[in-house]
């Protein structure tokens, strides 16, 4: 094929690469041959075309011998393991660059092996002058005293004319296999992009570019330690000024195309902002899981769609990451890939600088000056309370709407409109944000005072008063002040139903705002009569206020143990929120669709309706707001009954750093997440971390709710109940006893967690040293459970607790009807949790083995097996099940499958942070008769 061009004086090397790059690979050869007659450029191309063939790492293709030899440079030869080089030993080659070859060296200095990196450069420095200037910038290169920067520790010329570079030693990965590898999220990955680029300022600092900045060349140690690498191939800056392009050359132009800067393809001056751009493709991989394509510049975010990249290289969702990317990083990244130098950031610390702007929610420096922009950066920053002052400011233009509409009818409602207006503006001037400042605005106060200035006002309207008093109260519940705002939502529903009717739009509203508090404050019994005679009062067309009230009730249903009803509900609430352009309401229904599969057990359908939720949160509000928190930490609950308790863990923790962004130590929903990574801490058996965390959640609980509230008695009951897991009895039975006397005394005696709390504290007095006491105490438990008839988990665990209970003070006798006891309580319930799986079995075993019979001992043990083979087992049960096997296993005489059993028991105890001391005796037992079964 002929091509109707020919090279010119002004065709570049990056001119015909990007030409030759841009056609079909068939035809490359044919182009070069007729448009680049200079032989080594058209080597120097096809090098280059190869190298970019492999898009995740553009010289894995190539190995450093090819590359010099591509380039016109031929290797030193001769080196290898075993050799020495100025007092240094060679040991097992390391990988090759395009400018060296890399070895594990050791040397012994004063009886101290110290170990190292030694580069050896492929180029030969024979003249003087060119070993004088490597000196020269050796011993800048070596005043380099940085955290993350390898230190040059040594290097010379050899007699041959060899450079070398003796490097400290970093076992690692390249930062975004790092990533991928830790499933780092997105705030965690900017992070660590800000230490990279503090690490090329400092060199900036000291007069010294890299020049070939790329992943390969910042290591990620297992501690997560950044370390980059290879500045002994960087380029010197004179100071003060930038050195034209062929100062300091050893022959060629060190560069890897996926990472090079433009003027560094065209020999153009090398700069501080060449490194810049490096950071800028860096960033753009750790983001997005690619390189950007220069030949289609988009914003990051427009990319999203098209990437290539398998999932697990992205931090998040693509949902997610096109909102997280869209602004501030959208800009970040264009301004540090800009193709003209002059555009792009100036140096590594600039950049670093706007990345933490961006984690902080500060305006970036790179984005133009725009007075809006800095005011939406304040909102973000102080989100909870610019929302709850938006909220008072709706309401006062609602309420002044309304009177000056009762104005236009006499001139006397016009003189009261202005009245509320000048009581409005003087009650809340303190807290509107009229302009950016630190610390988010003090609300409750400022809403306390209102309520009763609206009380007292006589110059309002009296429905007027009632619809502020319906948004001061919405302020107050989402703030988590529920008794208070129980009382004001109740005035104001009184209020304007009996100026506004029971049946008009703003009664209807205001009756949903109560409704939502007494969900919120678990008076359920009330929730459900309200619901029951509003719903058919709602006007067919009135799809968003049918929506919520339906997701109400299926919370609430949960709460009545009615599944079926529930899943109804929130299912006819999603279907209806998607029919309506609302995000709000359809994030608030995604979440009660999604805690109705959670409560059916079908988590992997949980899992993906909170994804949807999350993503339309984030275009809600923004990656950092209480309410994203709330659905990452119902996140965390679903993956940790899934079985996957890193993820869960991540969740939980993602939700609690937006909480130390956004939220005060001591706020309420705060006390929620952090439930959320109690228990995981439970479920891995860390019962101190576990119990930790719950004491905290106590404390906010307490502090925002009081002593007397569902989420203070919930924590009361955790806390006893890791108090027994850590075999503290007198504290368990105390945490046991306020957790049944609240939930008692607020839900009836009768309340399944009511009853829980008893059987724990039967357990706590059996673990004191009253076994009799606390066996009929929890039999009561168990009496009361089956006199209930609806929660087949609560029977399960008092007969199970039962059960360990006797075991644990040798009455064989009283436990034996306990495993069957297991089975008929889980026969009844509509779904049973795979935490039951194979533990009626294990309790029979135990039995079998202390009425001497080994066979049916195994025979159990072997039907309760898959539970701890599972992927997902419980480490506890697992711990338990080896040991058992191996008593059956020795009470059979197998001495030689004995041992082996016990081994998987001990690394099965090893894995558990604090075992139950009935384990350790068991296993104390077993290996006290070790040596007579071998």
């Amino acid at each position: 094929m002929a091509f109707p061009f020919a090279m010119t004086s002004a065709d570049s090397l990056r001119d015909l690469f990007e030409r030759a790059l841009d056609l079909p690979d068939h035809q490359r050869a044919g182009f070069l041959a007729s448009c680049c007659p200079d032989l080594r450029m058209r080597r120097q191309i096809e090098q280059l075309l190869a190298a970019d063939h492999d898009r995740r790492d553009p010289l894995a293709t190539l190995s450093a011998p090819d590359l010099a030899d591509a380039l016109g440079d031929a290797p030193v030869p001769g080196w290898g393991s075993g050799q020495c080089i100025g007092g240094w030993t060679l040991h097992e080659h390391l990988g090759d660059g395009g400018s060296a070859t890399v070895f594990r060296a050791t040397r012994n200095v004063e009886g101290t092996l110290q170990q190292a990196a030694i580069k050896l450069l492929h180029r030969g420095l024979h003249s003087p002058e060119a070993q004088r200037q490597f000196r020269r910038e050796r011993e800048v290169l070596a005043a380099l005293d940085h955290p993350n920067i390898a230190h040059l520790i040594d290097g010379g010329v050899t007699a041959e004319g060899t450079a070398y570079l003796v490097i400290t030693y970093v076992d690692g990965s390249p930062i975004t296999d790092h990533a991928c590898a830790a499933q780092l999220g997105l705030r965690e990955r900017l992070q660590m992009m800000v230490v990279v680029c503090r690490a090329v300022a400092h060199a900036q600092r000291n007069l010294i570019v890299h020049r070939d900045l790329k992943p390969a060349n910042i290591l990620v140690s297992n501690d997560g330690t950044v370390k980059l690498l290879d500045f002994g191939i960087a380029k010197l800056l004179a100071a003060g000024q930038a050195l034209p392009a062929d100062a300091t050359r050893t022959g060629y132009a060190q560069l890897t195309p996926g990472y090079a800067a433009p003027e560094q393809f065209e020999g153009g001056t090398i700069t501080t902002a060449t490194d810049v751009y490096a950071l800028g493709v860096i960033l753009h991989e750790l983001l997005l899981g690619e390189r950007p394509d220069p030949r289609r510049p988009l914003r990051a975010s427009a990319r999203v769609d098209e990437l290539v990249t398998d999932l697990w290289r992205l931090p998040v969702a693509r949902p997610q990451l096109r909102a997280a990317l869209r602004g501030d990083l959208d800009t970040i990244l264009l301004k540090a890939l800009a193709e003209e130098p002059a555009r792009r950031y100036a140096g590594a610390d600039q950049l670093a600088d706007d990345i933490e702007r961006h984690l902080a929610m500060q305006p970036i420096r790179a984005h133009p000056p725009s007075r809006w922009y800095r005011t939406r950066k304040f909102v973000q920053r102080h989100r909870g309370g610019v929302v709850a002052t938006l909220a008072l400011l709706t309401a006062i233009l609602s309420a002044t709407a309304i009177a000056l509409w009762q104005a236009a009818e006499a001139r006397h409602e016009s003189r009261r409109a202005n009245a509320l207006r000048d009581f409005m503006v003087g009650a809340f001037q303190q807290a509107a944000p009229g302009s950016p400042r630190e610390g988010a605005p003090r609300i409750t106060d400022v809403v306390h005072d209102a309520i009763v200035q609206a009380r007292n006002d006589t110059r309002l309207d009296p429905s007027v008063r009632g619809e502020l008093l319906m948004h001061l109260g919405v302020v107050l519940r989402e703030q988590g002040v529920l008794d208070e705002s129980l009382e004001v939502l109740g005035e104001a529903l009184a209020g304007i139903t009996r100026h506004r009717g029971a049946d008009s739009q703003l009664s209807l509203q205001a009756e949903l705002e109560l409704l939502r508090a007494e969900v919120q404050a678990h008076q359920t019994t009330g929730a459900r009569a309200r619901m029951t005679q509003m719903l058919p009062r709602i006007a067919p067309g009135d799809a968003a206020l049918r929506a919520a009230v339906l997701g109400q009730s299926a919370t609430v249903a949960i709460r009545e143990r009615d599944l079926e009803r529930c899943m109804a509900d929130a299912r006819s609430a999603a279907e209806l929120a998607r029919s309506l352009d609302d995000p709000a309401l359809l994030a608030e229904a995604l979440g009660h669709l999604a805690q109705a599969h959670f409560v059916s057990g079908d988590f992997p359908a949980a899992a993906r309706v909170l994804e949807e939720q999350l993503a339309a949160r984030q275009d809600e509000l923004g990656l950092q707001h209480w309410r994203v928190a709330a659905v990452h930490a119902n996140l965390s609950r679903i993956y940790r009954r899934s079985g996957d308790l890193d993820a869960a863990e991540r969740e939980a923790r993602s939700a609690l750093a937006i909480d130390d962004a956004v939220l005060g130590a001591d706020d309420w929903r705060r006390g929620q997440h952090l439930n959320a990574l109690l228990m995981v801490h439970r479920d891995r058996h860390d019962y101190e971390a576990a119990l930790s965390v719950a004491l905290e959640s106590l404390r906010v609980n307490t502090l925002a709710q009081g002593d007397d509230s569902p989420l203070t008695f919930n924590e009361f009951s955790n806390a006893g109940f890791l108090s027994l897991a850590l075999e503290r009895a007198d504290a368990a039975k105390s945490w046991l006893q306020r957790a049944d006397a609240g939930y008692s005394g607020h839900f009836g005696r009768d309340y399944p967690l009511a009853i829980r709390a008893r059987s724990g504290i039967a357990m706590a007095i059996g673990l004191a040293g009253d076994v009799d006491t606390g066996l009929a105490q929890m039999q009561a438990a168990i009496d009361d459970y089956r006199r209930i008839g609806n929660d087949a988990d609560g029977l399960a665990e008092a007969c199970e607790k039962f059960a360990r209970l006797a075991l644990d003070s040798a009455r064989h006798a009283a436990a034996a009807g306990m495993p069957d006891c297991i089975d008929q309580a889980l026969a009844s319930a509509s779904r049973v949790d795979s935490w039951w799986n194979g533990r009626a079995d294990m309790l029979r075993a135990e039995l079998a083995l202390h009425a001497g019979d080994s066979g049916s001992a195994l025979r159990h043990l072997d039907a309760a097996r898959p539970a701890i083979e599972h992927a997902a087992a419980d480490l506890l049960q697992r711990a338990d099940w080896w040991l058992l096997h191996a008593s059956a296993l020795h009470a059979g005489g197998d001495s030689d499958a004995t041992r082996l059993a016990f081994a998987q028991a001990q690394a099965a105890l090893q894995a558990l942070p604090q075992p139950p001391s009935r384990l350790r005796r068991r296993a104390a037992a077993l290996e006290a008769i070790m040596p007579a079964a071998g």
